[in-house]
């Protein structure tokens, strides 16, 4: 959760947070999920899991649908709301 919303502040034009520092951030949030992943005894995701190239590209797929769809959900109403005022 705390790496899409990173991933969604860093691509949002609109952030005043700087993107160098969104960007610190969202690596260390992955590098963090990671590291507890592999120390876990009963891990959310196996890491073994990644190096399947079907899996990896599916997820991958799977998240850029979802932030189209969060984006469209949030900025678009919004949007729709600016030209019309």
């Amino acid at each position: 959760m705390v790496v899409t919303t990173l991933l969604l502040l860093l691509l949002s034009p609109e952030s005043v947070i700087d993107n160098a520092t969104l960007a610190v951030a969202l690596v260390v949030s992955i590098v963090l999920l990671v590291v507890v992943e592999r120390r876990a005894t009963d891990p959310m995701i196996p890491m073994r899991v990644l190096t399947l190239p079907g899996y990896t590209i599916s997820v991958l797929l799977i998240m850029c649908s979802q932030l189209l769809m969060f984006a469209v959900l949030v900025y678009l109403p919004l949007q729709m709301q600016w030209q019309q005022a």
